[in-house]
């Protein structure tokens, strides 16, 4: 049984003074596919237990990561590999931390390519990244529209 489906309920709730939980009548169990986007499991159980924090994460991320994919744009017309690949590692890292591991595969194949020098077909990767961020999107709005607010 889901962590998540244990958690349904405040008499439930691990931890106290929980400010949400995340109503799973309307989440179906994660396939291994939606684990791989978002792996909620290994995210909350990082936050032990904490829905709001990951919630605040989550937020943050989805803030923060246009941010990155604006100043990626930017080094790559400015032919700053170096910035280039500064930030697809920062994205790898906090990718992650927040538990997509197909977009921090996705942030480390753009890092590894940027870092051989051995092409100029840098789009291809900002492509597959942009893909994987589209999938984290959906997956994490579809985490926060299940959750509610005590």
């Amino acid at each position: 049984m889901s962590t998540y489906k244990q958690w349904s309920n405040a008499e439930q709730s691990p931890t106290d003074g929980l400010a949400a939980k995340c109503c799973l009548a309307n989440v179906p169990e994660s396939s291994e596919a939606a684990l791989d986007v978002l792996n909620l499991d290994e995210l909350q159980n990082r936050c032990m237990g904490n829905f709001d924090l990951v919630r605040r994460i989550l937020s943050k991320f989805q803030t923060r990561f246009p941010e990155d994919m604006a100043e990626m744009q930017t080094a790559l017309c400015d032919g700053n590999t170096d910035q280039l690949a500064r930030i697809a590692h920062r994205l790898k890292g906090t990718a992650a931390s927040v538990s997509a591991k197909g977009l921090a595969r996705a942030a480390a194949g753009l890092e590894d390519y940027t870092r051989s020098k051995s092409g100029s077909n840098f789009t291809l990767f900002l492509d597959r990244l942009a893909s994987e961020w589209s999938k984290f999107q959906s997956e994490a709005d579809r985490v926060m529209t299940n959750c509610i607010d005590d």
